[in-house]
């Protein structure tokens, strides 16, 4: 039964790990019920039921190298500290896009809702840009803390014409479940 238990799991992982990916739009998020913006929600938006769109900012004082990510009602701003680019990797201690000073910074907002102050961090996974500095895929998870409050949360991923994938609850569970197994039986 062990052994029943063990291959179907194995099998599972592998299905969902050697699927073949697509080029996806997807804003999906989930927020406490305290959070101004997010309000206690958990929301998948995809296109092309939703519009989806991603800009850069050029040379506009403190928007210099900005992305905006956008999808329906829901935006997310991004930029490296001192202004940069987002390229693929970490950004911790994140302060409110526009007004971060030298550090890196980031906005989430949507339906009319927006931060005065806030705190958070993003991990870029894909920024892919064409010769002339315009987003072509953009893929980024982010956590935000409303009006800088740890109980005020909203945790997001955001994808752009991205193949960087979402895993699903149940892919989790499974590899979880196929992690349990594979430890038991070593032990």
């Amino acid at each position: 039964m062990k052994r029943l238990i063990f291959a179907l799991c194995a099998a599972s992982s592998w299905l969902f790990i050697n699927e073949p990916l697509m080029a996806a739009n997807i804003l999906y998020f989930t927020s406490s019920p305290s959070s101004w913006v997010g309000q206690g929600q958990t929301l998948t938006l995809t296109s092309p039921t939703t519009s989806f769109s991603a800009y850069r900012y050029f040379d506009q004082g403190a928007y210099t190298n900005a992305v905006r990510l956008s999808a329906g009602d829901y935006r997310l701003s991004l930029v490296g500290p001192g202004y940069t680019l987002p390229m693929e990797g970490f950004y911790p201690n994140a302060t409110r896009w526009p007004f971060m000073e030298s550090g890196a910074g980031m906005a989430f907002s949507g339906a009319g809702r927006g931060n005065n102050t806030l705190t958070g961090y993003f991990n870029v996974l894909q920024a892919i840009y064409n010769s002339s500095g315009n987003i072509t895929s953009f893929a980024v998870d982010f956590m935000q803390y409303d009006e800088c409050i740890q109980t005020k949360w909203v945790s997001g991923k955001f994808r752009y014409n991205s193949e960087v994938p979402i895993p699903e609850p149940c892919t989790l569970v499974l590899l979880a479940l196929g992690g349990m197994m594979l430890r038991k039986f070593k032990n």
